[in-house]
This record gives C-alpha cells, sequence and structure tokens, in this order.
C-alpha cells in the first residue's frame, strides 16, 4: 500500500502528469464557458482536477528547490516558491468557491417581502425608481433595446424580524451586506399588478398578476386572462376570454374601478413594479485577492532575481 502511494506522488510530482492535467483542465473549462451546464464547475471530478493539479505543482515545487537553489541562488528561489504559492492558493480559492459559493437568482416586487430558500435573510424591494430617456432627445435612435437611464432599487434587507441592512443598487452598482452581493437585472424589470375580487358572500381577496405566472383565474364559473397594457401613468389592466378559442378583450380597467359580472366585483387596486436579482454567496473572493497578490509579487520579486544571487 506504502508503495502505491509512494508511487502515486512520483507521478504527480513529474510534469509528464502535470501538464496534460493542466490541458485537459483547461479544455474543460473553455468547454464549460462556452456551452454553460448547470454546477459543471462545482461538480465532484472538476473539483478533483484541480486538487490534483494543486498537489501536482505542490509536489513538483518541493522536488525542484533544491535544483534552483544550486542553479539560481536563495533570491530566485523566493520568486519561484512565492509565485507558486499563490498558484495553489488561487487553485484552493477555485475549489472551496465550487464547494461552498452560492447563487440566487429570482424576483422582488415593490413592496413584497421576498423569501428565498437557503438565503440567510429576506429581502424587501421597498422601491424601483425608473427614468427613461425622452424619444424626443435622441430623434431616429431606438431606445427600446437600451438600458434606462436610471433604475434604481431601495433594498432593505431582514433577519429574524429586523433590517440588518438598507441600500440602493442598480445595474453595474450591486449592493453589498458582509460576504453577499445583489445585483438587479439591467433587463428583466416590469410591471406586476393587483386585482380585488369580491364573490357574492362580500368575501376579498386579492389576486396578483405576475407575468411569470399563469394570468388565469376564476370569474363568476368563467374562466378569465389578466393582462398589463399602456405606460406608466396610463396603464390598464386588460380582462380576456376565450371566445371560439381566441382570446377576446371584453374589459380593460384602470386604477380603482371595478368591474361587476356574474354577482361578482373586480376592481383594479394597482400597479407595481418588479425586479429581477442575483444575489452572489462568494466565500473565496478573499483568498482569491490573496492568491494573486503573491503571484504578482512572486513575479516581480522573480524577475529581479533571476539570476544567481
Amino acid at each position: 500500500m506504502a508503495k502505491r502511494v509512494w508511487g502515486a506522488l512520483k507521478a504527480l510530482a513529474s510534469l509528464k502528469v502535470a501538464i496534460p492535467l493542466l490541458v485537459v483542465l483547461t479544455v474543460v473549462t473553455i468547454i464549460g464557458s462556452l456551452f454553460p451546464q448547470p454546477d459543471w464547475f462545482r461538480s465532484g471530478w472538476y473539483l478533483g482536477l484541480l486538487g490534483l493539479l494543486g498537489l501536482s505543482l505542490l509536489l513538483i515545487t518541493i522536488i525542484h528547490i533544491p535544483r534552483i537553489l544550486r542553479r539560481k541562488g536563495r533570491n530566485a528561489l523566493i520568486g519561484v516558491i512565492v509565485t507558486h504559492a499563490g498558484i495553489l492558493v488561487l487553485i484552493a480559492a477555485a475549489i472551496q468557491g465550487g464547494a461552498s459559493a452560492s447563487r440566487w437568482d429570482f424576483r422582488a416586487i415593490e413592496g413584497e417581502m421576498t423569501v428565498v430558500p437557503g438565503m440567510p435573510f429576506v429581502i424587501e424591494l421597498e422601491r424601483l425608481l425608473i427614468e427613461e430617456y425622452d424619444p424626443s432627445e435622441f430623434p431616429g435612435i431606438e431606445l427600446a433595446g437600451l438600458p434606462n437611464k436610471r433604475q434604481d432599487g431601495q433594498f432593505r434587507l431582514h433577519r429574524t424580524g429586523e433590517v440588518i441592512a438598507e441600500f440602493t443598487a442598480a445595474p453595474g452598482r450591486p449592493g453589498r451586506f458582509e460576504r453577499y452581493t445583489l445585483l438587479p437585472s439591467i433587463s428583466d424589470i416590469g410591471w406586476v399588478f393587483d386585482l380585488v375580487l369580491i364573490d357574492r358572500q362580500q368575501r376579498e381577496r386579492t389576486l396578483t398578476i405576475r407575468p411569470w405566472a399563469d394570468p388565469t383565474f376564476d370569474l363568476g364559473g368563467e374562466q378569465v386572462l389578466a393582462h398589463g397594457t399602456g405606460l406608466a401613468d396610463e396603464r390598464k389592466a386588460q380582462l380576456l376570454r376565450l371566445v371560439d378559442g381566441e382570446p377576446e378583450v371584453f374589459a380593460a380597467l384602470g386604477v380603482g374601478e371595478t368591474l361587476e359580472r356574474a354577482g361578482y366585483q373586480l376592481r383594479l387596486e394597482g400597479f407595481r413594479r418588479y425586479s429581477g436579482l442575483s444575489v452572489y454567496d462568494r466565500p473565496h473572493m478573499p483568498l482569491l485577492m490573496v492568491g494573486s497578490l503573491m503571484m504578482l509579487a512572486g513575479l516581480v520579486w522573480h524577475f529581479y532575481h533571476r539570476y544567481r544571487d
């Protein structure tokens, strides 16, 4: 058993193993970047390849220390060791990130608490401020595909019933709390609206119509589909029903307006904005910074002391 372990370590300490490992890892990383797969960089086999490469680099460095010291001297050896140690720290950071980093993608609605499984706090989008470019200022330019002039989300983070953080975040200007980063989407924004449905017994319930969810509901025994139309200040809720298999608009409600149908009342309470969000937990970032600085310092040191003292 000991001979097998020693033989495996000797093999890993060879460039004949390290270089193919590096080539395979590079190819796999490129493929995973060009054709993203779920949890590709968090899989056990990928992290195992990283670990083998790190162990191989460590063993090669240890074996070559006497030769470097003899041929190039102590100062050159310091540069090599610090550079290789920085690479090992970067590999360790990549493994830690693959094993423990998290990302949550979801949508938050103005005035609502958003609970995401696994996230250690609750997010409240207090307000989303949108300012669009005035088309009259840019004649002849299609503005629909451009980012908004302003897109500021005012957020609160809650934990155990208390507000633990408040900040404003926007695309390209994320909010941060502890080791978590909150980044709003640049394009996944829009409107939801609330309909208050009152049945024949005068019981009320609120229907929140979301673009990403089923917009149909029962209105007096009839299936109705709802969606929002119009500009920000003149938005309405259109109500549609199926006639011969085709959707047909039978009503449009402005904010505060009520429709009576089959003994039911339907009132448009109002519109609210929503925004797509990504929350990142990257505990390996400090290690990445340390590894990068170590590698840079080692390279600079080795550049100035690459010849024998």
